[in-house]
């Protein structure tokens, strides 16, 4: 693992190191989402241009997700009912990431998606990533895009870590997610986590680094090759569950 815990490297980060972590969260979990339109190619954008472009770039990021879902009109079952991806988005409250960050609550996927099947479980995390997006700030600052990139690595870990139990594994109890999201971000996972989550730790971690050696376009370059390779990883458990589920 690297020299500095997460949760310290978060600490130090500069805003561009902060958008770059962020970004690169949401990118690793995009196979959670029906549609992956390359929405977040105009962020990776901005961020090469620097501060700048990044309101704009955000801007057209959230309209591209948008014209994603309405073109194909993505339909799920939520609780016994039938009902649109944005209608599940409105299910999820502001703070819920950063609650379960604090250690407080259950966690929001548990919450959403607690003993059913693959499909409703996967709609709840991905309209987690959504909601992620949207949470994204357009300001520039140290302070949001801090606070929004712990936000992002929270819910990465929490997704991550709760795919880890396999298909009818059942879902993780609320203390075992705290603890392992707390164990990730203050050094070292506990025993219990499994391989998904402490990949996405170990690619946070590197990402991070990468910023820090301030390498400018090289570096994001890096960045977005570790999390392809996560995003593979992903895909290919999301896949492997469907399968398994039908």
């Amino acid at each position: 693992m690297a020299s500095k815990c997460l949760r310290e490297l978060i600490a130090e980060a500069d805003e561009r190191g902060l958008a770059a972590s962020g970004l690169a969260c949401l990118e690793r979990c995009l196979p959670l989402l029906s549609s992956e339109a390359g929405a977040l190619r105009p962020l990776w954008a901005g961020l090469a241009r620097g501060a700048e472009s990044w309101p704009g770039s955000l801007a057209v990021a959230r309209e591209a997700m948008a014209d994603s879902e309405d073109s194909e009109a993505v339909r799920m079952e939520v609780g016994g009912r039938t009902g649109t991806v944005k209608d599940q988005k409105a299910g999820y409250g502001d703070g819920t990431v950063r609650d379960q960050r604090a250690g407080r609550g259950d966690g929001t996927v548990r919450g959403q998606g607690a003993g059913r099947g693959h499909g409703t479980v996967r709609a709840a995390a991905s309209s987690l990533v959504r909601q992620m997006l949207d949470a994204a700030p357009a300001v520039w600052a140290a302070g949001p895009l801090r606070e929004w990139a712990d936000d992002c690595s929270v819910a990465a870990l929490e997704l991550h870590h709760r795919f880890d139990a396999g298909p009818g594994g059942g879902e993780p109890e609320a203390a075992d997610v705290v603890e392992v999201l707390k164990g990730c971000r203050e050094g070292e996972p506990p025993a219990g986590a499994g391989p998904l989550v402490t990949g996405e730790l170990r690619r946070q971690l590197r990402v991070l680094e990468i910023l820090a050696a301030g390498d400018g376009g090289s570096g994001l370059r890096q960045v977005l090759t570790v999390s392809t390779e996560g995003q593979r990883v992903l895909r290919a458990v999301v896949s492997r569950r469907a399968r398994v589920q039908s």
